[in-house]
């Protein structure tokens, strides 16, 4: 099976959280990014879709500043 990555912005709560969720659900690995005002809720939502076959992780970042752009990628 090959393993998909999804990146998602703002998942510390809403539309995001719950895309975040979804995707992990249907078996993507998942990237949250979100601003350092929303890191700790961001982790705490990685934490919750993470699980022993897929792990998910939070990134402290900007996508409208460059330099963050090209830490993350």
């Amino acid at each position: 099976m090959e393993l998909r990555t999804v990146l998602i912005t703002g998942a510390a709560s809403g539309i995001g959280r719950a895309t975040a969720h979804l995707a992990a659900k249907a078996g993507y690995r998942v990237v949250i990014v979100d601003l350092s005002a929303n890191f700790a809720a961001s982790q705490r939502v990685a934490e919750e879709i993470s699980s022993p076959a897929l792990r998910a992780v939070a990134l402290q970042g900007d996508m409208g500043v460059r330099a963050d752009i090209e830490r993350i990628f």
